[in-house]
């Protein structure tokens, strides 16, 4: 209990404790909260209120558990084929191990809103982080790279439902019967291509800052607008899924039939508009950086850049930071480049002549 005290008994009190505190005459002894906390937590007496960062850890939590759940169900379709599905269960075991291994509680009432909306944030942006990766990896020229991505995907998009079925059936996957293991499976590789078909839809608007290059920084109006996009695909895509994992639960594999199709679907929404408009505005913000960055080493190479004029100290340097602040950096062989650095143009004439002179 938060700034509260809790009574003990002084068996409680020695058992909880591997070394001796020294006490006074009343028989009360003075500890640090640290040491509250650590010698009574593990006693099951008081457990400590989680933190902020405590909840930030969904992210590596949630991306971690989705990519090897990809391969629990990977392995349970194998198994729906060969009749064994002790790998499934053996990596089921170890993907629980490793969420423990995270320690992270999901708050409840008590905790307030800001920490279950930062939970589920959290865990909304872990579960984007490995369909991110495989919607980038599909992208390369490799056919064997993009067959594994798109295998990625699917797995992952399917290990949803299944884990859906055995929450719902309060199954621990590592213990499950084969018939579970073989109607979860089912379940699973009906949700699997819808569900990836949406995520590729939010993976698509998230990223769609690297396909038009990075929107220059005055142009206010469309960079709301690809964020808006960004954020409305990715919301889209959350409740795209909940409504399937619904449908499949309460009218397909009938493991939950009394589920309306629409639960969970606004707050999924919510949550996963959230998530891509900060995952576009991140990418955006990189993808603008490293553009700047390799137009100026373009511009440099081939001299319609002065090398000596971007690393002046008193004058160049700081112009430069401006231009790459503000997406102003040309690329080369455009007609902007050919604009601001022919020496013959009527701009360069104002710029070098007339504006000294006024």
């Amino acid at each position: 209990l938060k700034n509260m005290a809790q009574i003990i008994s002084d068996d409680e009190f020695d058992s909880a404790f591997s070394r001796k505190v020294d006490k006074g005459s009343t028989g009360a002894g003075f500890i640090s909260d640290e040491e509250y906390y650590s010698a009574l937590s593990p006693a099951g007496l008081v457990e400590p209120e989680a933190t902020f960062s405590d909840y930030l850890k969904t992210v590596p939590a949630t991306a971690t558990d989705i990519a090897i759940g990809g391969v629990e169900g990977l392995a349970a379709g194998i198994g729906a084929f060969s009749g064994d599905y002790d790998l499934a269960r053996t990596i089921a075991e170890f993907r629980t191990d490793v969420n423990d291994s995270f320690g992270i509680t999901a708050p409840d009432k008590e905790n307030g809103w800001m920490a279950d909306l930062t939970f589920k944030v959290g865990s909304a942006l872990g579960s984007s982080i490995p369909f991110l990766g495989a919607a980038i990896a599909s992208k390369n020229p490799s056919l064997a790279i993009r067959g594994i991505a798109t295998g990625a995907t699917l797995a992952m998009a399917g290990q949803t439902v299944r884990d859906d079925y055995m929450a719902t059936k309060g199954i621990n996957p590592s213990e499950a019967s084969d018939e579970d293991m073989f109607e979860s499976t089912k379940a699973g590789a009906i949700g699997a291509v819808p569900i990836a078909l949406a995520e590729r839809l939010g993976a698509g608007a998230i990223l769609s800052a690297f396909k038009g290059g990075a929107i220059p920084a005055g142009k206010v109006v469309e960079r709301i607008a690809q964020y808006a996009t960004a954020a409305a695909g990715e919301g889209l895509t959350e409740a795209a899924q909940s409504g399937i994992v619904n449908t499949i639960a309460a009218y397909v594999s009938k493991y939950d039939e009394d589920r309306p199709i629409t639960q969970g679907m606004a707050e999924s929404a919510l949550i996963g508009a959230i998530v891509g408009g900060g995952l576009n505005m991140s990418i955006d913000a990189v993808s603008s950086k490293v553009a700047q960055s390799d137009r100026l080493v373009a511009g440099i190479r081939d001299n319609s850049i002065n090398a000596k004029d971007v690393i002046d100290e008193d004058l160049g340097s700081k112009f430069t930071a401006i231009a790459m602040e503000n997406n102003s950096i040309p690329e080369v062989e455009t007609l902007q480049q050919r604009i601001e650095t022919d020496p013959n143009s009527f701009r360069n004439w104002v710029s070098t002549v007339a504006t000294p002179l006024s």
